[in-house]
C-alpha cells in the first residue's frame, strides 16, 4: 500500500464518505449535523433562535480555512477544530469565528433587561421617601383626605392585573411633589390611609362588607378609593350614597358599563355602573357619563330609558367648553368622581385592561376635574383599571396619581 494514501483507501477496506458528496446525504446531512450542535451552552435553540440572515447555523460547521464540503483529506496535519468550547470567561474571545461571537452577543441580549419595559419601574428609587409625598398622617377622626385600596379584578373577562394597583399606587406616591400644579402646598391635608379591603373572589357576595367599612369614614372626609377593576366601585358608591344623600355620579370611563349581563355575567366589569346603581338605589338620572366611546346596544337604550346624560369623548374632543358643560350639569350637590383610567387615551395611560383608542388627555381630564369642584361639592373619588403589569415606564400609575393629588388640591384649596 502506498504510504501517502490514506488509511482504508487500499486493502479492503470500505472507503470513508466525504462531506458534500451523495452517499454522505451532501447539504442536507450537513444541515443535519449542524441542528446536533451544542448551542444550548450559548444560550441559544437552533429551532427557537432565528438565524441571521447571511449566516446560516451551517457556517458553524466551517473550519477556519474554507467551508465545510471543500475540505479535503487530511494529510500529516490536524485541522482545526469545527466548534470550540466557550472559555471559562463568558465574554467572547477575539480568536473565535465571527459566526460564533456573533451567537454570544445575540445571548447576552436575550438575557439583557429591558429597562423601558415592565422592568422600568424598579429604575424609580423610593428608598428613604414617605408614601404620598411624605403628607403626615392623622387620626381616622381628625382626617380630611381617607383612602383606601380595594385590590380586587376578579370581575376582569379580557386581562387581569388590576388587583396590584393599590400597592403599585402607593409606593411611587412617594415621589409625587406635596402641591397641586399651582404651587398651592398640601401640608394640612389631613390624610389618613385605611389600608386595602378585601373583596374576596367575589364583589357579588362581599360588597355588602367593603360597603360598611367606606360608610364607617367620618362625613366631612374626602374619600379616597384606588381600585382594583371597575366593579370594585360597586361598594363604594352603595357607601356614599349612605354618606351623602342626593349623591350625584360623574363617572369618566371609555365604556358606560351599564350593561344588565355582559361576557358571561351580571357582575363583570361591563356591568359594573349598572350594578352599583341598583345597589345604591340613586336615580340613573343622576348619573354623568364622560369620554364613553365603546357601547353596547343594551346600554344606549337604556341610558335613553332612564334619562343619563352623557358628553362623549368625541364631543369631548369638538367642544373646548365640555368642562365648563359638565360643572354646569352637576352644580349645587355633592358628586362623587369615578375615574376609569381608560378614559384618558392609550397614549396617556396605557396600562389598563380595555385600551381604547381616542379618549382624553390627561390635561383635559385635570380641566374637568377642576371645574366640577369649582362648582359642586366634590366629596369622593376612586380611580381604577390601572395594570401595573401592562405599564410602560410607569405612565399610567402616574397620571393616576396627577389625577388624585390635583383633586386632592381643589377639594383643600376651596
Amino acid at each position: 500500500m502506498d504510504a501517502g494514501a490514506p488509511a482504508g483507501a487500499a486493502g479492503g477496506g470500505a472507503p470513508r464518505a466525504k462531506p458534500g458528496r451523495p452517499d454522505a446525504g451532501g447539504r442536507h446531512a450537513d444541515r443535519r449535523r449542524a441542528g446536533r450542535l451544542p448551542l444550548r451552552g450559548l444560550g441559544l435553540h437552533h429551532r427557537r433562535d432565528p438565524r441571521r440572515a447571511g449566516g446560516p447555523l451551517l457556517r458553524l460547521l466551517e473550519h477556519r480555512h474554507g467551508r465545510f464540503r471543500d475540505h479535503r483529506e487530511v494529510r500529516g496535519r490536524v485541522p482545526a477544530r469545527p466548534f470550540q468550547r466557550r472559555p471559562a470567561d463568558p465574554a467572547p474571545a477575539r480568536g473565535l469565528p465571527r459566526d460564533i461571537r456573533a451567537l454570544l452577543r445575540l445571548a447576552g441580549r436575550r438575557d439583557a433587561v429591558d429597562t423601558e419595559g415592565q422592568e422600568a419601574g424598579s429604575l424609580i428609587d423610593v428608598r428613604g421617601l414617605k408614601e404620598w409625598g411624605g403628607l403626615p398622617q392623622v387620626p381616622l377622626s381628625a382626617a380630611r383626605i381617607v383612602v383606601a385600596g380595594i385590590p380586587y379584578d376578579g370581575s376582569a373577562v379580557y386581562r387581569r392585573g388590576a388587583a396590584d394597583a393599590p400597592p403599585a399606587i402607593r409606593r411611587l406616591s412617594a415621589i409625587m411633589p406635596p402641591m397641586d400644579e399651582r404651587g398651592r402646598a398640601l401640608p394640612d391635608l389631613g390624610l389618613h390611609d385605611l389600608g386595602d379591603l378585601d373583596l374576596g373572589a367575589s364583589v357579588e357576595g362581599a360588597w355588602p362588607t367593603v360597603a360598611e367599612q367606606l360608610a364607617a369614614t367620618p362625613p366631612e372626609a374626602f374619600l379616597t378609593v384606588l381600585g382594583g377593576d371597575h366593579c370594585s366601585f360597586i361598594p363604594v358608591l352603595a357607601a356614599q350614597a349612605r354618606r351623602h344623600p342626593g349623591l350625584a355620579v360623574l363617572w369618566v370611563d371609555a365604556h358606560p358599563d351599564l350593561c344588565d349581563w355582559s361576557r358571561g355575567g351580571r357582575w363583570t366589569c361591563g356591568c359594573a355602573l349598572r350594578r352599583a346603581v341598583e345597589v345604591a338605589g340613586i336615580d340613573p338620572a343622576s348619573l354623568l357619563l364622560i369620554g364613553c366611546r365603546d357601547f353596547d346596544p343594551e346600554e344606549v337604550e337604556w341610558m335613553t330609558e332612564h334619562s343619563v346624560r352623557m358628553v362623549t369623548a368625541a364631543e369631548v374632543a369638538a367642544d373646548p367648553h365640555f368642562a365648563a358643560r359638565a360643572a354646569e350639569a352637576l352644580a349645587g350637590r355633592p358628586v362623587h368622581v369615578s375615574f376609569d383610567i381608560d378614559a384618558l387615551d392609550p397614549a396617556h395611560a396605557p396600562a389598563t385592561e380595555i385600551a381604547s383608542a381616542g379618549g382624553l388627555t390627561t390635561r383635559q381630564a385635570l380641566d374637568l376635574l377642576e371645574a366640577v369642584a369649582a362648582s359642586s361639592r366634590l366629596v369622593g373619588l376612586d380611580v381604577c383599571e390601572v395594570a401595573p403589569s401592562l405599564d410602560h415606564a410607569d405612565v399610567t400609575i402616574l397620571a393616576a396619581l396627577k389625577l388624585i393629588f390635583e383633586t386632592w388640591g381643589r377639594v383643600t384649596g376651596r
